[in-house]
């Protein structure tokens, strides 16, 4: 069994990652599992433990559902989190520009569902998880270093490829592997 997911990796450019050692500096005192650097990704489709037969259908069925997709651009725009503001759950980069993106999310959907997957419950929201947080001893330094970088320009990001994933969990974090790269057309 694998843990699996669909995503657009996202490479972080140098105003990126000046960003998000910002906030690593600015969260205060508290536990917030930071994502790596070279793990970056957008998931468009969270798809949890399958078999490798489910797996492979899971490929077949996204070459076929990609098919002819065009490559296109987005904005990185803003931090914002998940979950009250006492005690947020999730920091995130935000997007602008994602209508594509949640094109490309609900077609998704669509051809997972056909597969026996069940339909995302909630509106897709694109976002970059950046942190998870366990806890926040104090978090006004953290809404402060938040609103510092509200709807403030990070960077561009073209998307040429998707992914899917398998999540491998270890206890430095989890790591990421390609199990297909899906190329969009030029």
């Amino acid at each position: 069994m694998s843990r699996v997911f669909i995503a657009v990796p996202v490479k972080a450019e140098p105003q990126f990652l000046d960003a998000c050692l910002f906030l690593r500096n600015h969260t205060g005192d508290g536990s917030v599992k930071w994502v790596g650097w070279n793990g970056m990704h957008l998931t468009l489709k969270f798809l949890g433990e399958v078999d490798e037969k489910t797996a492979g259908e899971i490929k077949g069925k996204l070459i076929q559902t990609i098919k002819g997709f065009s490559s296109f651009e987005f904005t990185l725009k803003g931090f914002g989190f998940f979950g009250p503001k006492k005690q947020p759950t999730v920091v995130y980069a935000g997007i602008e520009n994602h209508a594509t993106l949640g094109a490309l999310a609900e077609k998704i959907d669509c051809a997972m569902e056909e597969l026996g997957f069940e339909r995302e419950s909630r509106p897709f929201k694109a976002h970059i998880t950046i942190g998870r947080i366990k806890f926040l001893k104090d978090s006004s330094q953290f809404l402060q270093a938040i609103g510092s970088w509200e709807n403030r320009f990070i960077q561009r990001v073209r998307v040429d490829s998707l992914v899917f994933y398998k999540s491998i969990l270890t206890s430095g974090g989890p790591l990421y592997q390609p199990l297909l790269v899906i190329n969009l057309l030029e």
